[in-house]
Formats: structure tokens, C-alpha cells, sequence
């Protein structure tokens, strides 16, 4: 029976490798004709993100291309810990909190609002892996004191939201409903 399930998994894997992935071979496609070290190191992010949740070594290989090109860009350089950090997500919060810790450092520097809502995209997933530790406490403090303050920042009222949400369902969870309406109302 273990055999069984060990081909039948194997032969899964197989399946899905051969299957063409139109959005990621559109991406190598991009990659492979881009110009410029800006448009390279997108296309490194935008690869690794979505192959985070799929397949979090191929995610890890092309944020490690990014660095292997020797692009040093600071912005660029917090934006692929940023990505590490994701690829890391599902298996070590440890070292996933830690590149978001260096995506925010790298990125501290940079006043623009795309900077600043990636340090507050950085703060909410440290949080959310708080939350995934059940330290629910510690994943609403960083959500009103830093994701959210930071979202404010960078003018994104979608994110705001959001994160409000998340913060009002916790209260829920705690079965603190007022706390959670407010919060919900904020949303």
C-alpha cells in the first residue's frame, strides 16, 4: 500500500511537471529578452511568487538567480528577500520572518509608496506567521502598529482594509464582538 502511494504521488508529480504552465513560461519568455537589470530582477520576483506555493525550491532558485546576476539595487535587494521570504512561508517561519525582518531593513531607505507598502506586506506576513505560531496577541499588535500604519503610509486602502478585517476576526475568535465591529467598521 505504501508503494502504491508512493507511485501513485510520484507519477502525480510527473503529471504536473510535464503539463505546460502557460503564466510561468510567459514569464521565462520575459525573462529571457529582457533588457535590462530592473526588468530581469521583476521577472526573478514574479517567478519565485508564483512558484512560492507550488514548488518553494524552484521559487528559492530564482530569487537566488536575482542575486547570482549581481544586480545591486538595494530596492531590488529588499524586494528579493521579500520573495525569499514567501518561498520560505509554508515550511520555515523562522528564516521567512527573518528575510522579511532584511526586506524591511533593506527598504527603510526608500520613501516611495511601493517601497513602503512592501515593508508593510513584509510586517503582515511576519504576522501572519505569529498567528501560525498561535500568538494571535503578537499578530494584532503588528498588524495595527506596523502593517497597517505603513499601508496608511503608502496609500493603499485596499490593504488597509484588509488587514482590518484580519484584525476584527481574531477579536471574533476571541468572542470580544465589540472590538471586532470596530474593527470590521474601519474595513
Amino acid at each position: 500500500l505504501v508503494v502504491l502511494r508512493t507511485l501513485g504521488q510520484s507519477a502525480g508529480t510527473l503529471e504536473r511537471s510535464i503539463v505546460p504552465d502557460p503564466y510561468s513560461d510567459s514569464l521565462q519568455r520575459l525573462l529571457k529578452t529582457a533588457s535590462s537589470d530592473t526588468a530581469r530582477a521583476q521577472m526573478y520576483f514574479l517567478l519565485s511568487d508564483y512558484w512560492s506555493d507550488k514548488d518553494s525550491a524552484r521559487a528559492l532558485r530564482y530569487i537566488a538567480s536575482y542575486f547570482n546576476e549581481g544586480i545591486r539595487n538595494g530596492y531590488y535587494d529588499g524586494l528579493a528577500h521579500f520573495y525569499r521570504g514567501g518561498a520560505y512561508f509554508e515550511y520555515d517561519y523562522q528564516l521567512a520572518q527573518q528575510e522579511y525582518m532584511m526586506a524591511d531593513s533593506l527598504l527603510s531607505g526608500y520613501k516611495t509608496p511601493q517601497a513602503i507598502l512592501y515593508r508593510s506586506r513584509s510586517w503582515h506576513n511576519f504576522g501572519v506567521l505569529e498567528q501560525k505560531k498561535d500568538d494571535e496577541r503578537s499578530f494584532i499588535d503588528i498588524q495595527l502598529n506596523k502593517a497597517i500604519p505603513l499601508a496608511l503610509q503608502a496609500g493603499d486602502t485596499n490593504r488597509v482594509a484588509w488587514n482590518y478585517k484580519e484584525v476584527g476576526i481574531v477579536f471574533m475568535n476571541f468572542e470580544e464582538y465589540d472590538k471586532a465591529r470596530a474593527y470590521f467598521r474601519r474595513a
